[in-house]
């Protein structure tokens, strides 16, 4: 390229393709919400990605930029930096407002952009109901939830809090980071609200983000990997070398301590129960959870190992189908996550019963309601 003169195009196609990338990386409402508005799966995907970029582009070019000037190279990388591509071209500058004019080349842009629309279509159309449902309807439902008790005065229980957080997430960030102030205001250990705002400062290049990201696995080790990741794109994305050295010194150990963590906090047939510790508000916040479900005949609560971690273990009513009782095990896992407790769940099964008759652990839920 460089020798036949073509490194300058080559900067400039390349740094607009970097730009697409670092748009690429955070979620777009309009691309992730808005358009799965429509019950039929939208025909031109590929194309709004597209023309959205440009838009976004003529606010965002000069952060891009600074962000491509800085970046960091990764140990390991299938591509050099942008910084060392202009380097190694010998060019000291690029322009991303250029546009290819030849005709022939822009008709084979036109029918790629229509194949990759098409290819868009196909997926989409082949499982847009379930796509649609997670993309569009249940967050409208939740994030219409949040403004109309927002615009009450009402205050929403914990589980409903945080997954209308996680909806608002990218569609309406300033109001996802008011629920999660919120949350932290009254614990200021639950990890989800630090993590959610990290996620938000990370997307917006703010380096407030590794703090939040620090706060949410000191809380919940479960997070660590995910917020290690992060926190190691950031200093490269933000050329910090003192954050890239302290990262690549320290990841590794805090990482494997937190996979230990986790494995302490895992019950497994031959680990000792005994009564369980949490508060008569606590377990009362759970039973009305866990009885909202429905089908749910017995659940019981017991503590085990250092880590001082509580087991749930449910016991569903023989009439409730198999697959439902797994979609409610993934709920019901989700909501003992985002509590600040550390908890490990179960469905109840003959290994469960054994030990729980040792540590002589009865239900406090059986047949469908508490016992008193």
């Amino acid at each position: 390229m460089r020798e036949a003169g073509e490194g300058g195009n080559f900067i400039n196609a390349t740094a607009k393709g970097e730009m697409f990338s670092l748009f690429d990386a955070v979620p777009r409402r309009e691309l992730n919400y808005d358009c799965f508005e429509s019950k039929a799966a939208p025909a031109d995907f590929e194309s709004k990605k597209l023309a959205l970029f440009y838009e976004v582009m003529r606010t965002e070019c000069d952060k891009w930029r600074e962000i491509l000037s800085r970046e960091l190279p990764a140990n390991v990388a299938s591509h050099p930096t942008l910084r060392q591509r202009m380097e190694a071209m010998g060019v000291s500058d690029y322009d991303v407002s250029k546009r290819e004019t030849d005709g022939g080349y822009v008709a084979e842009t036109k029918k790629m952009m229509e194949r990759a629309d098409e290819a868009a279509r196909r997926f989409l159309a082949d499982n847009y109901k379930e796509i649609r449902r997670s993309r569009y309807t249940e967050r409208k439902e939740l994030i219409d939830c949040y403004y109309a008790a927002k615009e009450k005065g009402e205050k929403l229980p914990l589980d409903r809090m945080h997954y209308c957080m996680s909806a608002l997430y990218g569609v309406d960030n300033a109001s996802a980071l008011e629920i999660a102030a919120t949350l932290l205001k009254e614990n200021d250990g639950y990890a989800y609200a630090h993590l959610y705002r990290a996620h938000i400062y990370f997307d917006g290049y703010d380096a407030r983000c590794v703090d939040e990201f620090r706060a949410a696995m000191n809380a919940d080790s479960a997070l660590s990997e995910e917020c290690l990741e992060c926190i190691g794109k950031f200093a490269l994305l933000s050329g910090d070398e003192k954050l890239l050295k302290e990262y690549r010194a320290s990841a590794p150990d805090k990482l494997g301590e937190a996979r230990q963590e986790e494995e302490m906090r895992m019950w497994t047939p031959g680990v000792a129960l005994c009564p369980t510790q949490l508060s008569k508000d606590v377990i009362s916040q759970i039973e009305e959870y866990l009885l909202s479900l429905g089908g749910v005949e017995k659940v019981y609560l017991a503590d085990f190992g250092e880590a001082h971690t509580t087991l749930v273990m449910v016991k569903f009513f023989s009439r409730v189908p198999g697959a439902e009782r797994k979609r409610k095990m993934e709920d019901i896992s989700a909501y003992f996550d985002m509590r600040p407790e550390k908890f490990f769940t179960a469905e109840y099964g003959a290994s469960a019963m054994y030990a729980l008759c040792d540590a002589k652990i009865f239900p406090f839920i059986s047949d469908g309601k508490r016992n008193e």
